[in-house]
């Protein structure tokens, strides 16, 4: 097969007439979909299932789903998105206009993608984790890193998605997935330097994380969350007999399946090989090197990137090989990219340069306090953008700068929770609560979406039963969408409410009687239907509330809103910004900026390539890879193509005028 069949894509949908468009999902180089589809797909499929509690021989597993459910909801999956604007001719009317995309593919062609979403560590084997294949009559669960993909999607789609709360509630998620920008292209990663540095940082974590077999007292640590601070290290010790003049212990190394899990489960990267590659380029750029090599070679996947070297264009070659038996040492400079910081001249020693003079036991507990120090800061500051948003807070002097500033505590989780802390001390919670209910309401009225699994049936009522399933959960969300307007009200803006807000006069008055109307006419049009949830006189009750109504309700939530952000910035922010746990916070990020400042060694970003280059230069750094291995790890890729034409996709519009 050539370069060019291999960038035509494996799955087609077919073209139908008037209302419905034809679509492509886009396939990559690698046979997979373009990440963003597969996260898409993923999502959508176990938005559509029943996760419930399935048993194998003596064990239960709850919140999964076997092989059976997922290739039956595959089979004919349909994903619906009405979203809402103002009429241009009429402002006070509401256009809603729904997409409903169909998918619909055979078992084997489900199979195929199953093991793709196994390959890119979003679902796993619930009897045999170790296992890489997608199997008949498994039992499956989600992973930590396909709940953060599956959260992320029903945030952004506005899903009603009460039956997951259970799951969400009760495993773990994953909090600090790093998001690896792609090409728009071919889907390929985007590699330069300063890149392959950042993901090299959190590889590796704040400081090494050795694992629980190197030392026992930290066996009772919860698993993944260790592996969150970084991947597993051990330390090699030789025995007397063995040492020379040339031969020394070798610390912080770590397994070459261990590094590749790892990529697997803390970014976006889809599969093995395209972990292998970035390991590779960990190899190019001096970070990692190979330190021991055993046991059979046929058995290892080998990932080699030629690049070429400026000025002279001269061809290089780095191969990363992962096996059974393969280990991998980080580097001095990997150490120094990692920003680790050791206490004497012997505790940063280059163990990869065989130094005879070792002091592991001071070197062990060095790394213990370290490693737990790095967690305390990683679980109180899940994301590394914090230290962005904190600078940009600290940075500004202006009064000008108050709006800024808190602009940047509310798009940041980290900054927002320790803000949301200094508020409750000062009485004043409700104020970000309501901003924060308010923007998630407006998300959800203006983006509605569901996602079903149409039944199988082949009975007399077939097409009945197949009408039925669609709309149901749609109108479920409609009346989320009408319960969380009244919720709001109840809880911020009713008299006497439970957190009531402290707005301008007028402002309050003109909510107020804009709800006794909606009141009055409800009545009118209901009668003795309605049921308050709160006192009649003061609540906004379980009243039908047509999308007129919610609209504009939510243009007063929003004026409401914009007079609490004003009140939080002018007067919570200053005082915000001066309280000691924030200036800490600044203090930590300080010094850690003050070590990147050396390295300022990135090269310029190459340009993205043309669309008529084909797959060759499929990396910034002008990179050609080749790989080679000795097991079938591309079974999922070969169903794909073979199934190509049981696969379609449709796509409907539909408009209408909610009065």
């Amino acid at each position: 097969m050539d370069a060019g069949d291999k960038d035509q894509p494996r799955v087609k949908f077919d073209s139908k007439k008037m209302s419905q468009s034809s679509q492509v999902m886009k396939t990559s180089r690698r046979g997979r979909p373009y990440v963003r589809d597969l996260h898409d797909l993923f999502s959508t499929m176990v938005v559509s299932l029943d996760l419930k509690t399935h048993r194998n021989i003596f064990k239960s597993y709850s919140n999964s789903f076997t092989t059976d459910e997922a290739c039956s909801n595959l089979h004919n999956l349909k994903f619906s998105q009405s979203v809402r604007l103002p009429d241009p001719n009429n402002p006070s009317k509401i256009i809603t206009t729904t997409s409903t995309t169909t998918f619909s593919m055979e078992r084997q062609m489900a199979k195929g993608v199953c093991q793709i979403f196994m390959d890119a560590h979003l679902i796993i084997n619930a009897s045999d984790t170790s296992s890489r294949a997608f199997k008949d009559r498994g039992i499956y669960l989600i992973t930590p890193k396909g709940l953060h993909v599956l959260e992320r999607f029903i945030s952004k789609n506005g899903i009603s998605a009460e039956h997951l709360i259970n799951v969400f509630s009760t495993q773990t998620i994953c909090l600090k997935l790093l998001h690896l920008e792609r090409r728009p292209i071919d889907d390929e990663i985007l590699v330069n330097k300063q890149i392959i540095n950042i993901v090299f940082r959190r590889f590796v974590g704040r400081h090494p994380n050795y694992s629980p077999e190197s030392h026992p007292s930290k066996q009772s640590m919860d698993k993944d969350s260790d592996k969150g601070n970084g991947v597993p290290v051990n330390d090699i010790y030789m025995t007397k007999a063995a040492v020379s003049s040339e031969v020394a212990d070798i610390h912080h190394t770590f397994a070459s399946n261990a590094a590749l899990d790892w990529l697997l489960d803390y970014t976006t990267i889809a599969g093995r090989d395209e972990a292998a590659e970035i390991a590779a380029h960990f190899v190019r750029y001096g970070l990692i090197r190979l330190v021991s090599e055993k046991g059979k070679r046929g058995d290892d996947l080998i990932v080699t990137v030629n690049y070429a070297q400026h000025p002279d264009d001269t061809v290089l070659e780095c191969q990363f090989r992962a096996g059974s038996k393969c280990e991998y040492g980080i580097t001095p400079a990997g150490r120094r990219a990692a920003l680790w910081e050791t206490g004497s001249t012997n505790e940063s020693s280059d163990s990869l340069d065989r130094s005879s003079s070792s002091k592991h036991r001071d070197s062990h507990n060095l790394a213990r306090q370290q490693s737990k120090a790095g967690g305390q800061l990683q679980a109180q500051y899940a994301h590394e953008r914090t230290r962005d948003a904190a600078v940009a807070v600290a940075s500004a002097h202006h009064k000008e700068s108050n709006t800024g500033r808190l602009k940047q505590i509310l798009d940041d989780p980290a900054l927002r929770s320790l803000f949301r802390e200094f508020l409750q001390s000062n009485f004043c919670e409700e104020n970000l609560s309501f901003w924060l209910d308010v923007q998630d309401f407006k998300r959800k009225f203006s983006t509605t979406s569901s996602a079903v699994a149409k039944p199988q049936h082949f009975g007399l009522f077939s097409k009945s039963s197949d009408k039925k399933g669609g709309p149901s959960a749609m109108q479920q969300h409609q009346q989320d969408i009408n319960a969380m307007a009244c919720v709001i009200y109840n809880t911020y803006l009713a008299p006497s409410s439970s957190s009531e807000l402290n707005i301008d006069h007028g402002l309050r008055a003109e909510l107020v009687n804009y709800v006794a109307t909606i009141k009055r006419e409800a009545r009118e049009k209901y009668g003795t239907e309605i049921k308050p949830d709160t006192n009649e006189d003061n609540g906004l009750g379980q009243i039908p509330l047509q999308a007129s109504q919610i609209s504009r309700l939510i243009v007063l939530y929003e004026r409401i809103q914009a007079y609490i952000f004003r009140l939080m910035a002018t007067d919570s922010v200053p005082k915000f910004v001066k309280t000691e746990r924030f200036l800490n916070l600044m203090k930590t990020f300080e010094e850690y900026q003050e070590t990147l400042i050396h390295d300022k060694s990135t090269p310029p970003v190459p340009p993205l390539p043309k669309e008529n280059e084909g797959s060759n230069s499929s990396l910034r750094s002008h990179s050609v890879h080749s790989l080679r291995s000795s097991k079938k790890s591309h079974n999922s890729t070969e169903a794909l193509a073979n199934t190509t034409s049981n696969t379609s996709l449709g796509s409907k519009q539909s408009s209408r005028e909610d009065s």
